[in-house]
């Protein structure tokens, strides 16, 4: 469904300068938040969950693609925010819990006591 979404999504030819990339970007952005779940999924052994706000996001940018309902530079732009924004929190997260989970921290070295 992903795949079939990130072909239709530049389908039409862009409109604005920067557009394409605009979308391109979103769509590897999703991209790259499914398969980082993926990693830690099977690493950890457990079912993957396939990131559905992700896949909703992106459904809206490529719905409004098609139907023009608003500039679609304008929210490709905002749902490539999302997108950022939502797979910098996921990746802070899975950091932050593997750290605590290890006793460690991320960038330097912890003391003896």
């Amino acid at each position: 469904m992903t795949l079939a979404m990130g072909c239709i999504w530049p389908w039409k030819p862009c409109d604005q300068e920067y557009q394409c990339r605009v979308q391109n970007a979103a769509f590897g952005l999703v991209y790259a938040l499914m398969a980082s779940q993926l990693i830690m999924a099977h690493m950890c052994k457990e079912p993957f969950q396939p990131p559905m706000w992700a896949i909703a996001t992106m459904s809206l940018a490529v719905l409004n693609n098609i139907l023009k309902l608003y500039d679609p530079f304008v929210v490709n732009l905002s749902v490539a925010a999302v997108l950022f924004f939502g797979y910098l929190h996921y990746v802070l997260s899975v950091i932050h819990q593997i750290c605590d989970h290890l006793d460690i921290y991320c960038l330097s070295i912890k003391r003896k006591p």
